[in-house]
């Protein structure tokens, strides 16, 4: 676990704990995370950090992490057990959705957009090379674990 300690405009979302891609693995193999895929994606609200993993040999293996921005105020970003359910090239003007309710998705930020803190609508924002690797790259009805 890496320290995140920053000061600054972010500074009271940011925390000063990430998981780096080890102890992550080791979290979601302790939880005994499933999924119907052999990938699975934790989102750590907390981080503000996406973890994609591909079951090896019976355990979790971190392939990626992004760092994201997730929902805030009225439109939190919904916690729990998702299913990825549905790609949309572009929507909003934003591409590659990857969608985990009926309104909420992984997708690209606009270029003004930040990242590592809570600032959408209640989607999962990342880097549009991140939004890209998780549209093309892992499939429908895979679990999204969202804490």
């Amino acid at each position: 676990v890496k320290d995140l300690s920053v000061t600054g405009q972010h500074s009271q979302f940011t925390k000063k704990y990430d998981y780096d891609r080890i102890s992550a693995e080791n979290y979601v193999n302790e939880m005994g995370l499933g999924s119907k895929t052999k990938y699975l994606i934790w989102t750590n609200l907390y981080t503000q950090h996406t973890f994609v993993f591909q079951k090896v040999s019976g355990r979790w293996s971190c392939l990626r992490d992004f760092e994201c921005a997730s929902g805030s105020g009225k439109r939190p970003t919904p916690t729990g057990y998702k299913e990825l359910w549905q790609h949309i090239s572009i929507r909003h003007g934003r591409k590659f959705w990857t969608s985990f309710s009926n309104i909420n998705s992984y997708h690209a930020k606009l270029s003004k957009q930040t990242l590592g803190a809570p600032g959408s609508n209640g989607c999962v924002r990342m880097k549009e090379s991140a939004a890209k690797y998780i549209y093309y790259n892992i499939p429908l009805k895979t679990r999204a674990f969202i804490y």
